[in-house]
């Protein structure tokens, strides 16, 4: 059964109730806890779908205390003409929380929580949709069926790829890479800036030679640029770098660490593969290895709490949006 709250990193996903459902039909007073934007007309029409006990139905996205949009189920799976059991997938948020990686970050959980059910998803989006295009290509739903009556375009995730033995090689990066470099941190932006430390517009701005420096690290001796490859495909599914100072310290420090959102977990071992080799070459060069990690991403620290990080006490404020929370230090000695 699918838990009645999915959560995720930043976000939470909270089945609606029939309050829910009440107040974006204008029946009672909205909710002092949602965005002034909300509720959209995709979310009101998501309420006729709504039936009580349904738990493949329409849930908030909520950041904090804050609903920003909603996504969900329309109905229970039903079996498609393969035999898998089916059903279709919507989301939307308000226009202010676009561009954060919410919408992925949420339909990615929504695939995980369908899968561990032995669901496929699949969804419908306009073709002009290319915010929407994108999102759905993250979550890996890639399979184009074609058009439906609306003339939108269906996409359904490939079910075998939930349960697939991930292979991936890991290797430097190099200048000739520099192309590859901006279209992952790219998308590291866009799915989590936190993360990455500026907005998806911001990186944007970043000219040629920007790129091709922060792809020459791999190739350099005061730094280090490691990539995750997945065999078969070439698609990059993770990546993290060491400097040998920053403004911060003179010691080696870890930073750019992002794996694409369907590829974390210890299952597959992607993050712990790229950081064994910046961590072989921070032993080289000095005694310790420091990194910043946001306070509020728990999987982040735990992460490194497993490979001997210590949390030092030190914090330092988000730059990218302070009132969000601060930067805490941890530390590895060798």
């Amino acid at each position: 059964m699918l838990p009645e709250v999915i959560s995720t990193d930043r976000l939470t996903l909270p089945l609606w109730d029939a309050r829910d459902v009440a107040a974006i039909r204008g029946e009672i007073p909205r909710s002092p806890h949602w965005h002034p934007d909300f509720p959209r007309q995709d979310d009101a029409d998501a309420a006729t779908m709504w039936h009580e006990g349904d738990m493949w139905g329409p849930r908030s996205i909520v950041r904090g205390q804050t609903v920003l949009g909603s996504i969900g189920f329309f109905g229970p799976p039903t079996a498609a003409v393969d035999g898998v059991q089916e059903t279709e997938v919507g989301f939307g948020l308000v226009e202010e929380a676009r561009g954060w990686g919410f919408a992925t970050e949420a339909l990615c959980a929504c695939v995980t929580a369908a899968e561990a059910q032995g669901v496929r998803l699949r969804a419908s989006v306009e073709p002009t949709n290319k915010e929407s295009l994108r999102v759905l290509a993250k979550a890996g739903l890639t399979t184009l069926r074609g058009a439906n009556d609306d003339g939108h375009l269906v996409f359904a995730r490939p079910f075998q790829q939930a349960a697939r033995r991930l292979e991936f090689a890991i290797r430097p990066t190099t200048e000739a890479d520099w192309e590859r470099v901006r279209a992952f941190r790219i998308e590291n932006a866009e799915e989590h800036p936190i993360s990455y430390g500026a907005t998806v517009e911001a990186v944007r701005e970043f000219d040629e030679e920007a790129w091709r420096m922060r792809a020459r690290r791999g190739e350099q001796p005061d730094s280090v640029s490691i990539v995750a490859v997945e065999s078969g495909t070439g698609r990059w599914i993770g990546m993290m770098h060491g400097l040998a100072e920053d403004e911060d310290g003179s010691t080696p420090v870890l930073a750019g660490v992002y794996v694409s959102k369907l590829f974390r977990g210890r299952g597959y071992g992607v993050a712990d593969a790229l950081l064994a080799p910046v961590l072989d070459w921070a032993t080289g060069r000095a005694s310790e290895i420091r990194l910043w990690v946001f306070e509020g991403s728990q999987p982040a620290r735990r992460f490194y709490g497993r490979h001997g990080f210590v949390d030092t006490g030190r914090t330092k404020p988000l730059t990218l949006d302070p009132s969000l929370g601060n930067l805490r230090e941890m530390r590895r000695r060798f």
